[in-house]
């Protein structure tokens, strides 16, 4: 008996969008790095570099400005407008359609796919692979 068939099935599976589920070997990574870079010296008036330092000091930027006091974390709007700003990207121009990936999922029982993103896949639902039509629910990250 293959030892597989004896495991139980799962009760939840978590699917990591962002680099993980796809793998587009950094390219938005690298355009979301540039854009959070480009809006904490404009916005903030931050040196170059301080950004990915925040990044690596407390896990993301964002949580780093708040921690700062650079973005109040009580304000919804102020967290945001930051997300809003820094995930504007052309999306679907660099993250394309994977049909093999979209049907490898859409095999899985739909009552236990979920997403779990930093907003990435979650701003994109007809796009790409169309991840927010697969999923029972859609967990995002933004701090």
């Amino acid at each position: 008996v293959d030892s597989y068939t004896l495991r139980p099935k799962p009760k939840v599976i978590f699917f990591d969008c962002d680099d993980c589920l796809y793998f587009d070997n950094w390219n938005i990574a690298g355009h979301l790095t540039t854009k959070i870079e480009d809006h904490c010296q404009e916005a903030f008036d931050l040196p170059n570099g301080r950004a990915y330092q925040l990044y690596k000091e407390h896990g993301t930027c964002l949580r780093g400005l708040m921690a700062e006091g650079h973005i109040d974390r009580e304000c919804s709007k102020s967290i945001d407008g930051f997300l809003d700003k820094v995930h504007d990207l052309p999306i679907h121009q660099l993250l394309l359609p994977d049909d093999k990936l979209r049907q490898i999922i859409l095999a899985i029982d739909p009552s236990i796919r979920n997403l779990f993103s930093q907003q990435v896949c979650v701003i994109m639902p007809s796009g790409a692979f169309r991840l927010s039509e697969l999923m029972t629910y859609l967990m995002e990250s933004s701090t």
